[in-house]
């Protein structure tokens, strides 16, 4: 063979491996991305750790693009990435999931160096569909909670919390006892408190009432809502203990609002209270089986409010309200009712009117009905008896025609007669003799 032919040979060969070259660099260039990579299947992401990210690095974008500077302080993470995107002309895509700020400075780092790290350091994930680059904050499922220290038996409750959730712990409570609880509204926090082996109802009261949280029963649901007080308030111990048996309140309450006591009264022992106003203050209470107008007052006694009851209804506000006035006989037992009026004290009549009622001996008393309350108490103090002296007299009836009846024995004779000498009558020491005696004894 010529040597002409052996270089037309070899540059027939080399001239199709080029164009086989060509030909396989052109087809994985253009060929579409496989149709089934799913953005859901973890297995197919590109996560920033350091294994993965170490064996893509030039999966991103071209390596040869270098940053001469890079400076960003407390700039949104995703307005940074947004602006390196513009800056290199990149089709990139930030998720609304990437938030939070960003403060870095590199200076002559690769493009693609920078992004990896960014992606990396702020625990973000990227995928590529085609070449536009999606960067966001890939979805990590929590934690399972640890179970609290809470234990149920035989209606017992006990538990031993610190700091945890209030969520959490109704929750587990819930799946503990079967019993219904409902978190009200935006109501949260964490409960800290150990107690064994109490009945469930008032453990959690307890709990609740001391974590600043109020607690109350509408059939058989328990609502738990946060202390509208607020502040450095709902921080101090208080306790919030309202029972209802039969148509009888038990009450044990410390440093309450007012309002959330009568709230709870309405709900769980299914009265009709009317409030005319917004109660103010708080109260500490303790006291059992009273009926509710006997609670009312002692709850209000000494407060700006009063109550009235008409036809069944309760209604509670302001003591200067007219409106609510009540009037009351009381009559008394043994002191006069006109003399009465003297005694009562100034602070305790000041918003009452007074009527003396001569034919009942009585007196008619109209104003806030706490205020009657307090009077007949004083009246109930001062009505009492009055002391009396017992003098014992014997009467003795004497006449002088009864004196036969006193058995006398005279006689004028004495010496050795043997008679009786000189004796009247037994113990009377009386002697005489002649016409002295005669004329004594005929008068």
């Amino acid at each position: 063979m010529s040597i002409d032919k052996a270089y037309r040979a070899w540059g027939v060969v080399a001239s199709i491996v080029v164009i086989g070259i060509l030909i396989l660099v052109t087809t994985a260039l253009t060929e579409p991305p496989d149709a089934s990579f799913n953005v859901a299947d973890p297995s197919q992401m590109v996560v920033a750790d350091s294994v993965t990210l170490d064996s893509v690095l030039l999966d991103i974008v071209d390596s040869v693009i270098v940053i001469p500077s890079l400076d960003f302080t407390s700039v949104p993470l995703a307005d940074a990435l947004t602006a390196i995107g513009r800056a290199y002309k990149l089709p990139l895509y930030v998720d609304s999931s990437v938030t939070g700020p960003i403060s870095l400075r590199l200076d002559n780092v690769a493009l693609n160096d920078a992004l990896l790290f960014i992606i990396r350091q702020y625990d973000l994930a990227w995928e590529k569909t085609g070449e536009i680059i999606k960067i966001y904050k890939p979805f990590v499922l929590p934690p399972e909670p640890e179970l609290l220290d809470v234990t149920y038996e035989n209606g017992l409750l006990s538990f031993d919390l610190e700091r945890a959730e209030l969520s959490l712990f109704v929750d587990q409570l819930v799946d503990l006892t079967g019993r219904n609880i409902i978190v009200e509204g935006s109501t949260r926090g964490s409960l800290t408190g150990r107690l064994s082996n109490m009945e469930y109802e008032k453990a959690i009261r307890a709990l609740l009432s001391s974590n600043g949280f109020t607690l109350r029963k509408v059939d058989n649901v328990f609502y738990v809502g946060v202390d509208a007080t607020g502040g450095q308030e709902r921080s101090q111990a208080r306790s919030l203990d309202v029972r209802c048996e039969g148509r009888l309140i038990t009450l044990n309450v410390s440093n309450s609002p007012l309002a959330d006591v009568i709230a709870i009264i309405i709900e769980e022992c299914d009265v009709n209270i009317f409030v005319q106003t917004q109660l103010q203050g708080n109260i500490t209470a303790s006291f059992s089986s009273k009926t509710l107008e006997e609670s009312l007052t002692y709850m209000l006694m000494g407060s700006e409010y009063s109550f009235k009851e008409v036809n069944g209804i309760y209604f509670i506000g302001p003591r200067e309200s007219q409106g609510l006035y009540d009037s009351q006989l009381i009559q008394l037992d043994h002191l006069i009712a006109g003399t009465l009026l003297e005694l009562i004290p100034a602070s305790l009549s000041q918003q009452l009117t007074i009527k003396v009622v001569k034919e009942h001996n009585g007196l008619i008393i109209t104003g806030p009905r706490t205020d009657i309350v307090a009077l007949e108490s004083f009246i109930a103090k001062v009505d009492i008896p009055t002391a009396q002296v017992l003098f014992e007299v014997i009467v003795v009836d004497y006449t002088t025609s009864d004196r036969a009846e006193f058995g006398i024995t005279a006689n004028n004779f004495g010496g050795d007669s043997g008679l009786p000498g000189h004796i009247f009558y037994p113990m009377i020491d009386i002697s005489d003799k002649g016409s002295s005696l005669d004329d004594k004894l005929s008068s």
